[in-house]
């Protein structure tokens, strides 16, 4: 009689251990760091000094995107700075295939004329541009880019603390990278060349 009661004793306590090693059981590609998925990005209609920017008029050409502000003290014109050198590298015809905008993150000081030149004094090729505070709030949302306008002081000064990224979209207007702040121009002209041949 005992030595029949201890054979279901014995199953049931394999079933617990092949239970249990199920539960806490994880394939191994569930340990490895995910990488994040990119923002969905996509076009936008936007105003420049040079009238209507819609993004849909940019198709197959190279587009990097900057959001900023034109009274940033340093971040934003580092970022531009390395920009405009990646541009300067480019040949004419791959300079022709590419476009650059700023997109201000303080509508309010920055009008279409502002931004022109601050644009223009980085690179020709950079076009400033803006719009609502929603319309601008709603493409930066869909690109990712972060900003928070500080309290303004007794003299109604601020600034706008901001993410510091460049985003570049690739001739489908696809949203496909997204450059860090300091990457180097040596690798932005790099990642805009690799576009670049994928709609020669």
């Amino acid at each position: 009689m005992k030595g029949k009661a201890l054979l279901p004793v014995g199953l049931i306590g394999l079933f617990v251990v092949l239970l249990l090693a199920l539960l806490l059981w994880q394939p191994k590609n569930d340990k490895m760091p995910m990488t994040p998925s990119l923002p969905i990005g996509g076009d936008f209609v936007l105003n420049s000094s040079d009238g209507v920017i819609d993004l849909k008029a940019y198709r197959g050409k190279v587009v990097a995107i900057y959001f900023g502000y034109t009274w940033c003290p340093d971040i934003c014109p580092t970022s531009l700075s390395l920009l405009s050198a990646a541009l300067h590298a480019l040949t004419p015809e791959e300079l022709e295939r590419s476009q650059a905008f700023l997109i201000t993150l303080d509508p309010a000081r920055d009008d279409v004329d502002r931004l022109k030149e601050y644009a223009n004094y980085f690179n020709k090729k950079i076009t400033g541009i803006t719009g609502t505070a929603e319309a601008i709030a709603e493409v930066a949302a869909r690109y990712g880019a972060i900003y928070r306008q500080t309290e303004a002081d007794e003299n109604g000064n601020y600034s706008v603390d901001h993410s510091s990224r460049i985003y570049l979209v690739d001739g489908e207007g696809k949203l496909r990278k997204i450059l860090q702040h300091g990457t180097s121009s040596e690798v932005m002209l790099t990642e805009l060349r690799l576009l670049l041949q994928e709609h020669n």
